[in-house]
């Protein structure tokens, strides 16, 4: 996960939210099949619901007591903030740096946005970590923070059929002596809006926290715009997906990309396994958006005709 960069922080938020519409080739390559490829559908769609909302991001407030909870990770105060480094002050956005300059704490209430980091909790080169947590105190302690940033358990991706949440974890690892150890490790939860997922993880809608030396938090971003329901639309049809396919209204993601991407030309058929609805989040390395759009994720098989390769596709939803 790229993390968040205080300096693209205020390069982003100067720019004001545009009217941009649903942008799949973010995750994609634009893919049309040959007009005799057959698109063939096994897939349930007993589990899509039968309308998705379109979703429009507006300014909203942190509580109080989330902005005391992320200005006592690194004891600032109000009287210590300053403006981006190298950047003009912006009414919009908070800015604090450490005296030594190996932290900051930046977060902006209006774009829903928290970003901190504190090199000093993970070991330096050539001293030992100390405590680093393992995966079940790293989610446990990641859970508190939910709580402490304000959200609510159930605004969180859960596994399918269950009431477990979808957690992704990472470890950051150095050398020494011929083996490696951990000097922090990484929680990420995913946000979920109607019971539907926002695509990605970490920056792309949800919350990331790194525990490093004695379960001290190491970086904290956190990607929550506010979302008001904008416009409803009714879930397109199996038939209704096909035709989007065929005519090119998707984009081909995975490891096979290439491989179909270049035999499109003689491609038999492409069979879809699997459809999930999800939303399209808007990462904040990227203008932020001014809409948040739903689409489907399909998992499909290509016939290749000497073959067959699994591939994603990415395409509209709402019909």
């Amino acid at each position: 996960m790229t993390r968040l960069c205080s300096a693209i922080l205020l390069q982003v938020f100067s720019v004001a939210f545009s009217a941009a519409g649903l942008s799949l080739e973010d995750w994609g390559t634009l893919f049309k099949p040959n007009t005799a490829c057959e698109v063939r559908w096994e897939a349930s769609t007993n589990q899509l619901p039968k309308t998705v909302w379109v979703y429009k991001i507006v300014p909203s407030q942190f509580p109080p007591a989330v902005i005391s909870n992320v200005m006592a990770l690194g004891g600032y105060s109000l009287s210590n903030r300053t403006n981006i480094e190298g950047r003009p002050f912006s009414k919009d956005i908070f800015h604090f740096r450490s005296p030594d300059g190996v932290g900051y704490l930046t977060y902006a209430p209006k774009y829903g946005v928290i970003d901190y980091l504190d090199d000093t909790a993970r070991a330096k080169m050539m001293e030992y970590a100390e405590s680093v947590p393992g995966d079940s105190e790293a989610t446990r302690l990641a859970l508190n923070w939910v709580e402490k940033l304000g959200l609510n358990r159930s605004q969180l991706s859960t596994q399918p059929g269950s009431s477990e949440l979808r957690t992704y974890k990472g470890i950051r690892e150095r050398g020494r002596a011929g083996k490696k150890e951990p000097i922090s490790r990484d929680v990420y939860f995913i946000r979920q809006v109607d019971g539907i997922d926002l695509a990605g993880i970490g920056n792309y809608g949800g919350v990331h926290i790194a525990f490093g030396d004695r379960g001290k938090v190491a970086e904290l971003q956190l990607l929550w715009p506010n979302l008001e329901r904008h416009k409803e639309h009714l879930v397109a049809s199996a038939s209704r997906v096909g035709e989007w396919i065929k005519q090119g209204r998707a984009v081909i993601t995975g490891p096979n990309t290439a491989t179909v991407l270049a035999s499109a030309p003689q491609l038999k058929s492409l069979t879809v396994k699997k459809i999930t609805p999800l939303y399209l989040g808007t990462s904040i390395m990227d203008e932020p958006k001014e809409f948040v759009h739903p689409f489907a994720e399909l998992e499909v098989i290509a016939n290749l005709g000497h073959t067959n390769l699994p591939v994603i596709l990415n395409c509209p939803v709402a019909d």
